[in-house]
């Protein structure tokens, strides 16, 4: 079997997220052990995916996933710059992980959710720190 690129990979998805009647997919464009170390590569490749989504009639959404360079709203204004009709979940959680649970309510954010970039609000019970065993 041919190894898959990530254009072709996310196309499958694309193509069964389609066929399952799904209109929205949740990206996490940075995660695992990199990361957002290489934040400037994924913002590169936002595009192609995006087409791909939107090929499918999907609206691709970004979710402000943990980070371990940066942070996430930083990653969400650099994405906005450069693709300014971009749509993002706000996930409460990983917003309280970088304590940046309020920066909905300060004026220099009011463009997530004023202008429609936010799509989809992910509410969690989180109170900080990790769970174990």
């Amino acid at each position: 079997m041919k190894a898959m690129n990530l254009c072709e990979q996310f196309e499958q998805n694309c193509y069964l997220a389609k066929s399952i009647g799904a209109e929205k997919m949740v990206l996490h464009l940075w995660d695992g052990r990199t990361s957002d170390t290489a934040f400037h590569n994924n913002l590169h490749h936002y595009a192609a995916l995006d087409q791909i989504a939107h090929n499918y009639d999907i609206d691709l959404c970004v979710e402000n996933v943990v980070c371990t360079t940066d942070h996430p709203i930083k990653h969400f204004c650099a994405l906005r710059q450069h693709y300014p009709k971009i749509h993002f979940v706000f996930d409460t959680k990983m917003a309280a992980f970088h304590q940046q649970l309020e920066l909905l309510y300060e004026k220099e954010y009011e463009w997530l959710w004023k202008h429609e970039h936010i799509r989809h609000y992910h509410l969690n019970d989180y109170a900080g720190g990790l769970f174990s065993i």
